[in-house]
Parts: C-alpha cells; sequence; structure tokens
C-alpha cells in the first residue's frame, strides 16, 4: 500500500467517525438538522445510517414544492415524447407523496408543515388526489399547511374591458377547498393558491395566526365568514384575490400585518385595530378606504382609490401616484413634542399633493395648534383648497376656537370656509366665512407670524368674518358678522367653548 492510498483511508476512516457522531444525535437534534436541507438532500440522508432513515420517517416537515417536482416536465411542455415520460414521472411523484403522508399518519407523527404545489404541473383532474393528501395532513393535525394548485384550474380570468379585466367565477375546474380544512384546530399557518372558497358553513380556524390568499376567489360572504372564524389571526395576505366588493378587519383585533394587492373587484376596504404595524395596500380599482389604528408603516399603490381614512398616530406612509377625492385624517396626538408636529406637517403635505379635498379630526382641536416656532420655518402644508371641514371627536372637552380657527388657516392659508363640528355629546357646527383684502402679497414685507410667503397673512388681511352657529339640530341657526380690525378679538369671545354646554353659547 502506497502512501497516498494510506491517506485516503485515513481520511474516509475520520468522515465516517464524524457522521457516527452525528448519527449518534438525539432525534430531535436531526430533524433540526433536516429542516435546514432540500428534500432532495433530506432524503439522501437516509442511506448514511439507520438512526438517519428513522430521522426521516419520523421528520414532520412534509415540502413537496418545485424542487421535489423539478424533474416532472410544466404545463409548457409540447413535446408528445417528453410529455408521456413526464406523466409517468408524475405519476410516480404524486404516489410517493401520499405514500409518505400515509407512512406519518400511520407512526402518528404529527405534521409541522405540509406543502403541495402543483402549480406548473400537467396534473389532470387534481381534485381527488388534493383531497386525499389534505385528509392525511388533516389526521396527522398539520400546522403549516401550504397548497397551490395547478394555474389551469384556477378561476379564469377574461379581459372585457380596456384595462379592467374580470373574472369567471364559476369555472368548474377551479378546485374546491374541503371545508374540513377551514374547521381545523391545528393549522396555526393556512396559504393557499388557485383555488375557490364557497358554501362556508362555519369557519373555525382557532389556531390560525398566518393566513397568505393568492389567485382565490372567495364571495363576500365567505370572506366574512372567514374573517369572523380566525380570531387570532396576526398576519393576512391577499393578492390577486377575487369574487369579493368589501372587506371588514375590524373583528381581527391581533392583526399585526396586512397587505392586499391586485384584489380587482375591491370596492370597499375598512381596517380598524389597534395592534397593526404594517398595511400594504395595491388596487386598481376605484375603491374607499378606512384605516383607524396605531400604525408603523402603511404602503398604498392604488391608481384609482377614491376615498381614504385614517385614525392612529403619525407614521410613515408611501403612496405611489394617485388622485384622491376625499382624504381624511384622524392623528392622535399623544405628546407636545415639536418633532410630532414636524412629522404631522409632512403627512399633511404629502397627502394635500395626491388629495382634491383633505378633511381633518382632532380630539380637542390641538392638532390645528401649531407651535409658533414651528410656523417660523415650515411652509404651510396646505395650498389651494377653499373649504376645510375640522371635526372634534372628543366628549365633554373644552375648545379654544380661536386658536384652532387660527391654526387651521395656517395649514391652509386664505380658506373661503372652514366648518368645525363635533358629533359627540351635545351636537355643534360652527361655519366660517372669510373675505379677504385684495393684496395676496405682503409689498415690501416680510411675514413675522409665520412663514407663508409669499401668501400674505390671514391675520392681517381678513377683512371680513360671517359665523354660523348650529346646535342640537339644523333649525336652531345663529349668525354674526365680524368686521374691522379686532375681528380677532371677537373670534376670541369664541374661545375655550365647553362642547358639552355648546347650546348655551351666546353670538
Amino acid at each position: 500500500m502506497n502512501r497516498e492510498s494510506g491517506d485516503d483511508i485515513v481520511i474516509m476512516e475520520e468522515v465516517l467517525s464524524s457522521m457516527d457522531r452525528i448519527s449518534n444525535l438525539p432525534e430531535p437534534i436531526l430533524h433540526c438538522i433536516l429542516s435546514f436541507l432540500s428534500f432532495k438532500q433530506v432524503v439522501q440522508t437516509t442511506v448514511l445510517s439507520q438512526a438517519w432513515e428513522r430521522a426521516w420517517r419520523t421528520f414532520p416537515i412534509l415540502e413537496f414544492d418545485k424542487t421535489f417536482f423539478n424533474q416532472v416536465p410544466s404545463v409548457s411542455c409540447n413535446n408528445k415524447i417528453e410529455a408521456q415520460l413526464g406523466d409517468e414521472k408524475l405519476s410516480r411523484a404524486l404516489n410517493y407523496v401520499e405514500g409518505t403522508l400515509r407512512t406519518r399518519r400511520r407512526e402518528m407523527i404529527r405534521l409541522d408543515k405540509f406543502t403541495l404545489d402543483l402549480y406548473e404541473l400537467r396534473v389532470k383532474e387534481p381534485g381527488p388526489f388534493v383531497d386525499r393528501c389534505i385528509f392525511s395532513a388533516l389526521e396527522s393535525d398539520v400546522k403549516e399547511l401550504k397548497l397551490a394548485l395547478p394555474f389551469h384550474t384556477s378561476a379564469r380570468v377574461v379581459d372585457t374591458r380596456p384595462g379592467m379585466p374580470s373574472v369567471d367565477a364559476h369555472n368548474k375546474r377551479c378546485y374546491n377547498l374541503p371545508q374540513e380544512v377551514l374547521c381545523s384546530k391545528s393549522i396555526q399557518v393556512l396559504a393557499l393558491s388557485c383555488c375557490k372558497l364557497q358554501s362556508l358553513r362555519s369557519v373555525k380556524l382557532s389556531s390560525l395566526k398566518k393566513l397568505c390568499l393568492t389567485s382565490v376567489y372567495a364571495a363576500d360572504l365567505v370572506l366574512e365568514s372567514l374573517v369572523d372564524g380566525c380570531p387570532l389571526i396576526e398576519h393576512l395576505s391577499l393578492v390577486n384575490c377575487l369574487g369579493f366588493n368589501t372587506l371588514d378587519l375590524s373583528g381581527l383585533t391581533k392583526l399585526n400585518e396586512f397587505k392586499v394587492r391586485n384584489c380587482l373587484e375591491v370596492l370597499w376596504l375598512s381596517i380598524q385595530t389597534l395592534n397593526v404595524k404594517t398595511v400594504s395596500i395595491q388596487l386598481s380599482l376605484p375603491c374607499e378606504i378606512n384605516v383607524a389604528s396605531w400604525l408603523i408603516e402603511v404602503k398604498i399603490e392604488a391608481p384609482n382609490l377614491s376615498i381614504f381614512r385614517y385614525q392612529g398616530d403619525v407614521v410613515s406612509f408611501s403612496i405611489g401616484a394617485m388622485t384622491l377625492l376625499e382624504t381624511h385624517l384622524s392623528f392622535n396626538k399623544n405628546n407636545s413634542d415639536i418633532d410630532w408636529y414636524s412629522e404631522y406637517i409632512g403627512l399633511l403635505a404629502m397627502f394635500h399633493n395626491v388629495s382634491k379635498a383633505v378633511n381633518l379630526e382632532s380630539y380637542k382641536g390641538e392638532n390645528a395648534d401649531i407651535p409658533e416656532d414651528l410656523r417660523q420655518i415650515r411652509s404651510s402644508p396646505f395650498y389651494g383648497y377653499n373649504n376645510l371641514d375640522f371635526v372634534i371627536n372628543g366628549t365633554r372637552v373644552r375648545v379654544a376656537i380661536k386658536n384652532t380657527i387660527d391654526g387651521l388657516l395656517w395649514i391652509s392659508p386664505h380658506l373661503r370656509t372652514v366648518t368645525i363640528k363635533s358629533f359627540y355629546s351635545n351636537w355643534f357646527s360652527f361655519k366660517f366665512e372669510f373675505s379677504y383684502k385684495k393684496q395676496a402679497v405682503y409689498e415690501g414685507g416680510v411675514a413675522q407670524c409665520c412663514k407663508s410667503r409669499p401668501i400674505s397673512c390671514w391675520r392681517q388681511c381678513i377683512e371680513q368674518v360671517v359665523v354660523e352657529y348650529t346646535s342640537n339640530g339644523v333649525n336652531n341657526v345663529k349668525r354674526s358678522i365680524f368686521n374691522g380690525e379686532d375681528i380677532w378679538e371677537k373670534i376670541d369671545w369664541l374661545a375655550d367653548l365647553d362642547t358639552s354646554l355648546a347650546w348655551s353659547v351666546e353670538l
């Protein structure tokens, strides 16, 4: 024996010795090692030793995805011989999938994860096979279930209007998800692609925390039942889904992250939950969106969005190209930090750029009272609006009307009308109509009260104010007209208004 062959034997013995040491590790650790490998690599470990073979037989993660089916021709295969060979390979692969599931069920192995991705495969009538796989996984108390059906069996999209596709929702070839999936107590993660949800009697996914639907057809009532039956959802994703026009997520109190993209028939969307941190919206049809939450980041890509509502703290907004008819903003002010007001002004300016009308809401008017120091260094966020609505949503709070009006006129200089309303406790409404002096800019002077130049300061160019005051009904309207240099002193008479006693105010 020469020296080189002797060295090879030593190296091989060291390798085998290392493998023996790994094989002697507890089975949970072997499972952990297998979880980092591809399916093909996992199967290859079975030849290393009996310990690895046993680890595979009890491995609770089964991912039959593209890497597993990569030797099977896809639906794009046009060669008849290759297609026939592909069908034979596919048949053997599907039999292997079922056999593996049966083994896990027979050994009473609980599945942590089961993935079945048939999206690009030539599967004829996949329904019965998929049903058998699903039922086997459910009997093994699967925690994470991911299904992707062949795309040619999904709901067919037909282009009936320029740029506006519609769905043939009654395509009989679309796979119907078994009711049993939506009554599972074990499923914590459910990802469905290219299937139909219909005729839901009841949904009881009591453990579900993450739901991802892609190219799924579900009618309004079906989706409503699905949302109501999943109280623990933290992550919800809807991509390319069809069949529903409205989506109300108010009942999902634990929702942390929400994404909706290219759901072509959505017309109304409401998100009202305190725990949401990330919202991503990308829609194509005209739609109304109502967001009420404490959010960290909001991304909106909806070029045909018409109405947007937001209630919460100042957050990071990312908005694509759009023109909104109405924007309703209610920012919660939890501190008097000037940085908060600076971010607030920036958000107002951003929504002004994409909205034909912006309406504001506040607890007692504090959001309008922009600090004087900030007015010296920041430009007003709104320009060109004639009317502005401001809603007080606090109950039994005291409202400084003069400060609120002064702040709103800085936010949007030279408004023609400002309406301040409260719909809580005792209802009231102030409508201010402003007339201005002719000059639109200062003549050689610099505004000292704010950085609104080149627009003249409203404090110095208001000529007349007409105030209409209504309380507890439209029939109780009082009207006053203020003129002269002491206009602001007269308006100050309305300061410190107690909205709980609004009906007693005299103009």
